[in-house]
């Protein structure tokens, strides 16, 4: 008694305890999520100076699900597009292009012009990207026409700059580029960034500031390598940003900070002053150290390399251009491999997420996989049986002609029935012609068509093919194919030699063009393939 009695209050506690995590899994695994929660969230996401895209991206794909679970169509539309721009940022096309379709619909039915305005904008960025820049213009069309919607705002003039640049790189990347359409959407990019006040909330930010160097950068970069090259004109813009730059009030982002050093770099090289463009290639160096930049390392390397070189520093200039040498294949291979999905990555990640379902799903999962497994069993089961029986009905079809063979042949071939208006005397007269065309296994001719067989009957093909519809209910060319199956049905049935000859000599004897129509034929009438009956003419007849 004292077992029991020590036993019984562990054996509650124990269930007391497993009741309790039950009901807190079960609450936390049906918490819905509420608007306001999905509005905070997706507003933390959009905050990219502060936050790296690997975060914002996750933010965003949680608010994602989250907002099409309780069916938030503002939330679907919002956390969509933070996606797609944050998918681009990571060259990650695939899904950006994938989810810009998903949330097609949400944006059409029930986003407003600024809503409308940003997908099309993204769209056309990854469309251009992927090599399809046609249809990327077009959804710029598209988001000019929601900017222009806009209330005049200091937010609408840096959307039209951003627009009037997106379409300018359009025209850089288009078969037929075009130097001046690029100059002059560029120039248009950069006077409505220049109608931003400098009290708005884009400059207090440094947002304004940041735009405003890159499209100087851009019309700068524009100009010099437009053919022929126009250092003067590159040197006002290129002038222009370094002087934005070096008086910021604002701090500038480092990714952005390291790809103006690298272009200063690069525009000093062109207008042969060597010594600003080592010392802008090397400050791009220094800051790279906190934060890497692949493509940016490699102009600085390749014209700090240069540099050198044109002062005469041998020394340098080999060390730098053995820098430039090494990046510039790594960047090469991995561009090649860009787009090359890892299937180790994608089994892996499969694997983390599957690892971090709850046992629950695992349960059901577990569950669904093995009545499917019993359903496909089943419906094997019986397409098996439907097949034997397939089997078993060919067999028995031909002991019953073996019965009444003898009866066949004393019906007379007038019994046929003339539904066709031929005359009876040339149906008769053709139905006789078929049976000696059947008895005399003429179908055997691999090459035997409606045209041939009626010059050998001495009628026309339209009157051939008549009392074969009519006496068989077949058109010609089933009819051809059902005495050859017929034919080699009874001989693999009467002659086990024949249940040792490939398919290929089966089809060739029995007429057929080729194995393929020989099988499809066989199956099309007997409901099985020719391997099956015989292999298992092979285990009952042996």
């Amino acid at each position: 008694m004292k077992v029991n009695s020590t036993r019984f209050p562990i054996k509650k506690c124990l269930e007391i305890i497993l009741l309790t995590a039950l009901f807190f899994m079960l609450f936390s695994f049906n918490k819905v999520p509420t608007i306001d929660d999905i509005d905070r969230r997706i507003k933390s996401s959009e905050h990219r100076r502060t936050l790296s895209i690997d975060k914002s991206i996750k933010i965003a794909l949680e608010c994602y699900k989250d907002s099409k679970k309780i069916k938030y169509n503002k939330g679907i539309i919002r956390s969509g597009s933070c996606l797609i721009i944050s998918y681009i940022g990571k060259f990650d096309y695939d899904n950006a292009i994938k989810l810009a379709n998903e949330i097609e619909s949400y944006v059409l039915e029930y986003g407003n012009d600024q809503d409308v305005y940003l997908f099309h904008r993204s769209k056309g960025q990854c469309l251009v990207d992927i090599g399809l820049p046609k249809e990327g213009y077009n959804e710029y069309l598209k988001a000019n026409n929601a900017i222009e919607k806009f209330p005049e705002s200091d937010e609408k003039y840096y959307k039209k700059s951003t627009m009037y640049l997106y379409i300018a790189n359009y025209h850089t990347n288009s078969v037929t580029a075009n130097e001046d359409s690029v100059i002059h959407y560029t120039k248009k990019a950069l006077q409505e960034a220049e109608k931003i006040s400098d009290k708005s909330r884009l400059s207090k930010t440094g947002i304004k500031n940041d735009w405003l160097i890159s499209l100087n950068f851009n019309l700068g970069q524009s100009y010099l390598t437009s053919k022929p090259s126009d250092i003067n004109s590159s040197r006002v813009y290129y002038e222009k940003a370094r002087n934005l730059y070096e008086t910021s009030k604002t701090k500038l982002l480092p990714g952005n900070e390291i790809q103006i050093l690298s272009y200063l770099c690069l525009f000093y090289y062109n207008d042969k002053n060597y010594k600003e463009s080592i010392r802008f290639g090397l400050k791009s160096l220094e800051i790279q150290k906190k934060k890497n930049d692949p493509f940016s390392r490699r102009i600085a390397f390749e014209h700090i390399a240069k540099s050198y070189s044109e002062l005469g520093k041998q020394e340098e200039y080999e060390k730098y251009i053995n820098k430039y040498i090494a990046l510039n294949d790594s960047i090469e291979i991995s561009e090649r491999n860009k787009k090359t999905v890892s299937l180790e990555k994608v089994l892996k990640k499969k694997e983390d997420d599957n690892a971090k379902k709850h046992n629950l799903v695992l349960y059901v999962s577990g569950a669904t996989i093995l009545i499917i497994a019993l359903c496909f069993l089943f419906l094997w089961k019986h397409r098996n049986k439907k097949i034997h029986s397939n089997y078993l009905a060919i067999i028995e079809s031909i002991k019953n002609e073996k019965e009444i063979k003898s009866l066949d042949t004393e019906l007379a071939s007038d019994e046929k029935v003339n539904t066709f208006n031929i005359p009876e005397e040339t149906y008769h007269k053709i139905i006789k012609k078929m049976d000696r065309f059947e008895k005399n296994l003429g179908f055997l001719k691999n090459d035997i068509t409606l045209s041939y067989l009626s010059s050998q009957f001495k009628t026309n093909p339209k009157s051939l093919s008549a009392v074969i519809k009519s006496s068989t209910n077949k058109n010609f060319n089933n009819y051809i194919n059902d005495l050859r199956i017929n034919y080699i049905i009874h001989k693999l049935y009467e002659n086990k030699q024949y249940r040792e000859f490939k398919i290929n000599y089966l089809a060739e004897e029995s007429g057929f063009s080729s194995p393929k129509v020989f099988v499809t034929a066989f199956k099309k009438l007997t409901g099985v393939t020719p391997s099956y009956y015989i292999t298992n003419l092979k285990k009952n007849m042996s």
